[in-house]
């Protein structure tokens, strides 16, 4: 397990993907939009998070768990993005 720049613990895990997903992690690498595929990665979940959390929250009566701007994360990585 690894640590974040905070001690904040990391989990590892396996996933398989297409290699033109890959492929596509890999040049948003290169282009320098992310500085690692994990850190993309990260991202991926994180908007997947935001995303979902609503639903989350509506089903299971509260988010099982929280962390800073979760509902913000899209504004983040939108402006990384260029997306807004």
């Amino acid at each position: 397990m690894g640590k974040t720049k905070t001690g904040k613990r990391m989990n590892l895990i396996t996933v398989h993907i297409p290699e033109q997903q890959l492929k596509g992690l890999d040049m948003l690498v290169n282009a320098r939009i992310f500085p690692s595929r994990s850190e993309a990665i990260r991202a991926a979940i994180r908007d997947l998070i935001d995303k979902y959390s609503s639903f989350i929250q509506n089903k299971y009566g509260k988010f099982p768990f929280s962390f800073p701007g979760l509902n913000n994360i899209n504004q983040n990585y939108g402006l990384m993005l260029g997306q807004r």
